[in-house]
């Protein structure tokens, strides 16, 4: 290996480095999608809003578990971020369908988002053995 392939490779972030700021976008996200829920759902009952508020916080709690996740090469605390997948669309939809004004446009924009950052999960829990083995 030469030196400027040496130099290259040192300038790409690791998958510790992109997935900590997927679960950093996921954590504001969640926060963000829990305060829409609980202001712009008019016409629906306060018991919805609170379970809608509740999932998204607890979206917002697993992205932070998947950072511990990865810095810690702790496998299992992955395992929640992935469970919530279908709250992942939820909070997506929220925030897209909030920007955009357009129900169709977000949810095929918060579908395509959550399954890029579940396989991106699942990548970082592949190589998270590696990563325990390797010196």
């Amino acid at each position: 290996m030469s030196e400027q392939d040496f130099s290259y490779r040192r300038l790409l972030p690791t998958c510790r480095v992109i997935v900590s700021i997927m679960a950093c976008i996921s954590c504001v996200s969640g926060v963000v999608a829990g305060y829409l829920f609980m202001t712009t759902s008019s016409g629906v009952s306060e018991a919805v809003k609170i379970v809608w508020t509740t999932g998204s916080a607890l979206y917002a709690f697993s992205s932070l578990l998947l950072i511990i996740a990865v810095w810690k090469l702790i496998k299992w605390m992955a395992y929640p971020y992935m469970c919530m997948l279908l709250m992942a669309i939820a909070v997506y939809t929220m925030i897209l369908q909030w920007l955009l004004k357009n129900l169709p446009a977000a949810v095929f924009s918060s579908v395509a988002i959550s399954f890029i950052f579940l396989g991106v999960t699942l990548n970082m829990t592949k190589s998270l053995d590696d990563l325990r083995i390797a010196p």
